[in-house]
């Protein structure tokens, strides 16, 4: 998205560049996120589900990984079993779809 909203300036001075915005520089400014959701995306409804959704399990994951570190392995061998054991329980929970 950078590259897209700056280009270099004609005109370098020694080791100094400098950047002017291209048109869709221009168009979108410094906030892309508030481009995107107000002018770009179709459908707030279903943009807020799927935000919802992918909050939900970004949540649910941050708390089961805080629950991993009270598993501390005793030996290297076991942790592959409690990283598997982790996996496992989450494997079948929310999934956020494109």
């Amino acid at each position: 998205m950078h590259s897209q909203t700056l280009r270099k300036k004609a005109g370098e001075i020694g080791r100094f560049v400098q950047y002017e915005q291209t048109e869709f520089g221009r168009e979108v400014g410094r906030d892309e996120i508030n481009w995107w959701v107000f002018k770009k995306e179709p459908n707030l409804d279903e943009l807020r589900q799927q935000t919802e959704k992918a909050l939900g399990a970004a949540q649910t994951l941050k708390k089961a990984a805080e629950a991993l570190k009270e598993s501390r392995p005793e030996t290297y061998g076991d942790l592959p079993a409690i990283l598997r054991g982790f996996a496992d329980k989450r494997s079948n929970e929310n999934r956020c779809s494109p």
